[in-house]
Parts: C-alpha cells; structure tokens; sequence
C-alpha cells in the first residue's frame, strides 16, 4: 500500500499525457492541492492553490520555488534573512553561529533525519575504477568522520553502508572501512600503482557549489593527495548537464545525494545498486546483489528481508562501487509566521504544503503566498 503514495501513482488525465506535440514534463496536469502556473528554467517554479482539491482547498494561494542553480546554501540563506524566502537550509557554515547567536531565535528551525545517503561514487565500467582494489584504496584513504564533523557540520551521521540507522534492515554490525592511508598504498601497489605511480588524474565532478561542498571536496583531493593520486575537482553548470553526463557514463568519479521514496530498504538499495536501474550511476554489477535484491522483493517474512539486505550491504562493502560519506539530517529555518509544518524522515520534498499557513502580523498584512527556496539545483 506504500507504494500508492508514489508520484507515479498519482492520477493524471491520460489525454494530455499522450496529446500530440504535448510537453507533460514541463506543463503537468493532476489532481494535487496546487495547480501548475508556469515553470521558468533555472528561476522559478509557480504554483496556484487547486480550488478544486478533495481534501478542502490549501491555505495558500501561490507558492513560488526559487531555483538556486548549483545548491548555493549561502545564496538562499542571505535571501531568507532578508525576508525574501520563507525557509532555507543552513549553510554548514552557519550551523554554529544559529545554534548560538541570539538573533536567529525568531525563526523557527526544524531539524529531521532523512533516508538520504550521500555518497562519492566510481564509474566501475570505466579504468581504473573497474578494479576493486582501487574503489577500496580510496576508501581507506579518505578520512569520512573528519570530514563530516568538521566540514559538513550540518549533524549528518557518517555513513557505512547504504542503509541509514533509523530504517528497518540497518545492519548495526556492518564495519565500513577505517582511515587508514598505509592500507590504501598497499591496495594501489597491488592494482599496479605503487605510491600512485602512473595512475590518471581523477576528475571528481559535482553539480553542486555551495561553500561547504566545495570544501568537501578539496578534502578528498588533499587526502587522495597523500597517496599519490591527483584529483581535479569539477563543476557542472546545472543539475541537467550533470544528470545527462551520469547516463551517459562519462564522469569517473561524482557527489551524489539519493534520497529513498518510501520507508523501505528496497528504496534506498534497489536504485542505487541492481544492474537494471537506470540511477545506478555507478553502473555497478553484482549478479548475487542482483539476486538477493529480487528475492527480498518476493519475501513476505520482515526477518528474511532483513537477512538478504544484510548480505546485500555485505557485498557492496566490499565491491565499494562508493565511498558512502553520511546520512543527511534535514535542518531549516522557516520564518516566524510560517504554520502547519510537518516532516518526515522522507524530507523537505515529502512536507504536505496544502497544510502550511502564513499567520498575519499585527503590524503587517502577509500575503497567503509562500517563496520557497528549496529546488537547489
């Protein structure tokens, strides 16, 4: 019954779908609680309250999604402080200074963990990353708890496997792999690179450009660094270009964030890991992971399901198509006036907006408009 909540279950009217020289995509017709108004690539996203709506319609009239190209965290944050958007996420390099400067007490914050992994990942069909050896070398060169702690700060958990601890199927005796720089020379010598020696300069790409991620992954260069292994940090100029270059394989290693549809282990490894899903970017191919995924599919019993994703996640550490880094923590910040809030451990995208209200000032007339900032694109 879960699965009926997706987004592609919802009830949409098949003639616009399939009308000739039709652009569903981009001009989408349902039966939400908001109706679509208008779509204006790389800036916004227009909404209008559905009058029509089953459940009563929503409080609000308009809401507006501003797109920040690249994720730029601090960009929508200085809009939110200016009373421009009505949330924001906080920038990493934020995180402490709201924790305890006394102004930013007026804004509500909310704070959740998610079913969100975010991960580097390899192109396992391209070289040198089709060698296992490798994707483990740079693993245990990478420092993930300092990076996380020190960088992100945003209270993510760091990651092991693919699971996070607050879903069913987390496999709390799963060890991932330490920092440990020595181990990482002996798996790069055993690969046929001692000290690095003729291994490629690695292009590590992103589409996102906020502060904290760019800090990130000058990280991964500094520590890939130390074992011989020059690394490129690239940029791609929206989320379009990056998407279209991950299916078409060409990027040897790039930041991912996934985050699950439903409350379910299948969700977070089924599309990450089959050989048959088309967001498996690492274009990893495990026929036992294959397996073991397909028959947890068909398995009625909750601790056989457990078992079989158990050994999935086994697998995969060894395989490491990845280097899993945390486990996100949704933190925002809504402005005072803000109602009706609610999350989940499905995320920001998941928050039922025909339930939020903007509750009126004495000293101001607030519009029943709501300029949201999080398309981070």
């Amino acid at each position: 019954m879960t699965l009926l909540g997706l987004a592609n279950t919802a009830v949409v009217p098949q003639e616009e779908v399939e009308k000739p020289g039709g652009d569903f995509g981009h001009a989408p017709v349902g039966t939400g609680p908001f109706t679509f108004v208008r779509w204006q690539p790389n800036q916004e996203i227009v909404l209008e309250a559905n009058d029509q709506y089953y459940a009563g319609r929503p409080f609000l009239d308009t809401v507006v999604f501003k797109i920040i190209v690249g994720a730029r965290l601090e960009e929508a944050f200085a809009e939110f402080l200016k009373g421009n958007l009505e949330e924001t996420v906080i920038p990493s390099g934020k995180v402490d200074e709201v924790r305890v400067n006394p102004q930013y007490r007026q804004y509500q914050r909310f704070r959740k963990p998610t079913l969100s992994l975010l991960y580097l990942g390899f192109n396992t069909q391209m070289k040198p990353f089709d060698d296992w050896r490798v994707r483990q070398a740079f693993n245990y060169a990478v420092n993930k708890e300092a990076i996380v702690r020190e960088i992100t700060k945003m209270g993510p958990v760091p990651a092991v496997g693919a699971l996070p601890p607050w879903l069913f199927g987390y496999d709390p005796d799963l060890r991932g792999y330490d920092y440990n720089p020595a181990k990482a020379r002996e798996l790069l010598a055993a690969a046929g690179y001692p000290n690095g020696t003729g291994f490629p300069v690695v292009q590590i790409w992103s589409s996102q450009q906020a502060e904290s991620t760019q800090a990130e992954l000058a990280a991964y260069q500094r520590y890939l660094a130390a074992i011989g292994v020059q690394v490129e940090i690239r940029f791609a100029p929206d989320w379009r270009t990056f998407r279209a270059r991950l299916e078409q394989g060409t990027l040897p290693m790039f930041r991912l964030l996934w985050t699950a549809d439903i409350p379910d282990p299948d969700s977070m490894l089924w599309p990450l890991l089959h050989s048959a899903s088309s967001t498996n970017r690492a274009f990893y191919h495990n026929p036992r992971v294959d397996q073991l995924l397909e028959q947890a599919r068909q398995e009625r019993d909750e601790a056989q399901r457990i078992a079989l994703y158990h050994e999935v996640e086994r697998l995969v550490l060894h395989d490491a198509p990845w280097i899993p880094q945390h486990y996100s923590i949704l933190e925002y910040l809504y402005q005072p006036y803000v109602q009706g809030v609610e999350l989940s451990w499905l995320g920001k995208r998941d928050i039922p907006l025909y339930k939020i209200w903007l509750k009126k000032s004495p000293a101001s007339d607030i519009p029943k408009a709501m300029t949201n900032g999080v398309l981070l694109q």
